[in-house]
């Protein structure tokens, strides 16, 4: 029993022994446990602290990297943290805007927007992805606004709230930019040429604008599709033809082709003319051809329009100076033997109608003028041309003699003789022509024209409606009228000029009853030189105003002379003869009262002779002017009456005093019964109107009888006198009463 209690003693002693060994591991076990599950907190604990350290880091190295504003904010918009931009874009200092809601930094209306991006991420519950950005303004700290983008995301935090990342970023820059894209794409549009831009390899088009679309009917959308090179063809640089291909070529070659010409083709199949500008650049690894094209239609409708303009007369149609010069020119340089003719054509009166008429009278004569030349001369050889005003030339080639020239001048003589019906009126006007041909080998054709035109005048200087052929003393001629007129200009200052005085009979008494001052010209190298040389150049040159006016203060005072070397032989009157241009001289009438007021002439013995053409050609200005004449007491001849255009019905209107008879009527008194019946019906016209009459030419004793008989008043001519000087006149005075005396018997006596 005790040894059986001893070994259960021991046994239990023996399992407690166990037991708490068990307990000690168990509990060993546990420490170990819950050591290593602190240990592991510990770990987790300094991960999240350094993670959000290193968040924070990144937060702030982006907050101080970033170009652009950002701020941190907490779920109701709280700034916790501002970046450093946020002064530099917005102009808030960081730590100025921590705190306050990130809404100041938006304009008012843009509040909702703003709200709704933030609710949205966060019941998005998609964590750290960057929220839509989203166009609108931000406001700068002074209350300014810039366009911006805002972009929002969330940072989620352990242990503590999410945190909110704002970013705005200015699109000033941006939004520009679209501004010009857009008027670029504008203008483009815009413009009236047309823009394409293709793929100069495959030759697709990239972009046409709205004029191209316009040009060629199609819409954007085909265009976009086709083959740019179904749309053009003729494709010529230089006046040379290329292919699309080659002109591909030289574009990547050159970079560039300006004025290349090309046919366009429309949609419904038509095409038209077009230069254009083509430039090749690289983009994105592809060569684009940019095209600038522009139609050329209208332009060269407009240039021949032109080209017609600058060869052609506008009022007649045909050619002009210019295009008859190289006709002729051309004609010139050929030096072939063949025979052409340059003819001038001048029309007579044209001036008149032009004056009495008006313009539109006078362009309405030179187009029926022009109709006449040419339905009368036609042919592949014949070119006439309007040289202006009323100056026409007509070129003849391939004829087959000089004298075919002088055929169709004698034509155009008949042709342009009938009368013309301008409006009412029945106007006729002559032709004067000139002819030249190249026989006379000239090198030019302004000198071809100068010999044709000299020829002309030749052919006025005949009497008009006329024609002659050049020859060279013409040419002489017009070098020696040059040479006088530079001559002219000084011969009153070398007192080179001088007056002859012719004297006036009174056929009835046999007495001196005036004289008439005519003018000479003493040329040092040619001698005496007659008016009808010199004169015409004067009045050309307006010359003739000073040289009438030098003749006038001389007679006056020579008159004045002889009334002191004379007595009661001296002339009773001086007649003094005035052009055109003299008489309408708005101080004419104050010159003449100057001259008498001079020299204390009485104003009845000064005679002023114009002639009736002068008279017609400007009636209502010419006839006030010598009303005002006689009121200052000077009589008025009228000259040379009976070869102008006046009417005998309207005699009675002109303020004159005296008809002087052209000497045309005189000398045909004997041999032409006509002439004396119509000179009697002038004396008695001029007899019932008071005014005395002079007949002019006298040479013959028979013509003085004759005169005589119908009891003509006055008489002028080589019978009594040639013109005399000054002297000379004098010295025929004192003959002339030696052997007349106061005889008042019909004049018998033969002259001097």
């Amino acid at each position: 029993m005790p040894q059986f209690f001893g070994t259960y003693n021991e046994s239990a002693i023996m399992l407690l022994i166990l037991a708490g060994i068990f307990l000690i591991i168990a509990w060993v076990w546990r420490l170990h446990r819950e050591i290593e599950r602190c240990e592991a907190a510990l770990q987790a604990e300094e991960k999240l602290r350094e993670e959000k350290q290193r968040s924070a880091a990144q937060i702030k190295g982006l907050m101080l990297a970033s170009p652009d504003p950002l701020i941190t904010m907490d779920h109701h918009g709280i700034v916790q943290v501002a970046s450093y931009s946020v002064e530099t874009v917005l102009g808030w200092k960081p730590h100025e805007i921590v705190g306050q809601n990130a809404r100041v930094l938006l304009p008012e209306s843009d509040y909702p927007q703003f709200e709704e991006l933030l609710d949205h991420i966060k019941t998005s519950g998609k964590l750290n992805q960057l929220g839509a950005p989203r166009d609108c303004f931000a406001k700068r700290r002074d209350g300014s606004e810039l366009p911006a983008t805002v972009s929002l995301w969330e940072i989620e935090q352990e242990g503590s709230d999410s945190l909110f990342i704002c970013m705005i970023r200015d699109i000033s820059e941006r939004v520009e930019s679209l501004a010009k894209l857009r008027l670029y794409y504008e203008a483009l549009n815009a413009t009236a040429d047309s823009i394409s831009l293709v793929d100069i390899e495959t030759f697709q088009v990239l972009y046409v604008n709205a004029a191209s679309c316009k040009a060629l009917g199609y819409t954007r959308e085909e265009m976009m599709t086709m083959d740019v090179r179904k749309r053009v063809s003729d494709l010529r640089i230089d006046n040379r033809s290329y292919t699309p291909e080659e002109v591909a070529q030289i574009l990547l070659d050159q970079g560039g082709i300006d004025s290349i010409e090309i046919y366009r083709h429309r949609k419904d199949g038509t095409k038209f003319p077009a230069e254009a500008n083509m430039r090749v650049f690289s983009s994105q690894g592809r060569q684009i051809l940019v095209t600038t094209a522009r139609d050329l239609t209208e332009r060269r409708k407009l240039l021949a329009e032109l080209e017609w303009m600058a060869f052609h007369d506008s009022l007649t149609g045909l050619a002009n100076r210019t295009s008859i010069l190289r006709s002729i020119q051309k004609s010139l340089d050929k030096k072939a033997p063949h025979c052409f003719a340059l003819l001038f054509i001048d029309f007579d009166r044209f001036k008149l109608v032009n004056d009495s008429l008006g313009h539109e009278a006078g362009d309405d004569l030179l187009k029926q003028i022009s109709q006449r030349i040419r339905k009368s001369l036609r042919g592949n050889d014949i070119t006439p041309a309007r040289l202006g005003g009323d100056e026409f030339l007509v070129l003849l080639e391939n004829l087959n003699c000089p004298e075919d020239a002088i055929r169709v001048a004698e034509r155009l003589e008949d042709i342009l003789w009938p009368a013309y019906q301008i409006g009412p009126h029945s106007v006729i006007s002559t032709a004067s022509i000139g002819i030249v041909t190249n026989q006379h080998h000239f090198e030019t054709a302004s000198e071809m024209l100068r010999d044709a035109d000299l020829a002309m005048y030749a052919a006025k200087s005949s009497g008009k409606a006329c024609y002659r052929v050049f020859d060279e003393t013409m040419r002489e001629r017009a070098e020696l009228h040059m040479q006088l007129e530079e001559q002219l200009n000084v011969a009153i200052e070398r007192d080179e000029l001088v007056i002859a005085y012719q004297p006036i009979v009174s056929l009835t008494s046999g007495q001196l009853d005036g004289v008439e001052a005519l003018i000479r010209w003493q040329h040092p190298d040619y001698g005496l030189i007659m008016p009808d040389r010199f004169i015409p150049i004067a009045e050309e040159s307006d010359l003739i105003i000073q040289i009438e006016s030098w003749v006038l203060d001389r007679a006056c005072q020579q008159w004045v002379d002889w009334q002191k070397n004379l007595g009661d032989k001296a002339p009773k009157c001086v007649h003094v003869n005035l052009s055109r241009k003299q008489l309408l001289l708005p101080e004419m009438v104050q010159r003449v009262a100057d001259v008498l007021a001079k020299y204390r002439m009485p104003p009845g013995s000064l005679h002023l002779e114009v002639t009736e053409s002068m008279i017609m050609e400007e009636m209502e200005t010419g006839i006030a002017k010598l009303k005002e004449l006689r009121q200052l007491g000077v009589r008025i001849d009228m000259d040379d009456f009976g070869t102008g255009h006046s009417s005998l019905s309207c005699l009675h209107e002109f303020p004159i005093d005296v008809l002087k008879v052209d000497r045309s009527f005189v000398a045909n008194l004997k041999n032409v019964k006509d002439y004396a019946a119509l000179l009697e019906a002038v004396l008695v016209l001029a007899d019932n109107l008071g005014l005395k009459v002079v007949a002019e030419g006298i040479e013959t004793k028979e013509q003085l009888v004759l005169l005589q008989s119908l009891d003509c008043e006055l008489g002028q001519g080589y019978f009594f006198a040639k013109p005399l000087f000054a002297e000379d006149l004098e010295n025929f005075v004192h003959d002339f009463h030696q052997r007349i005396g106061n005889k008042t018997e019909r004049v018998t006596v033969g002259g001097y």
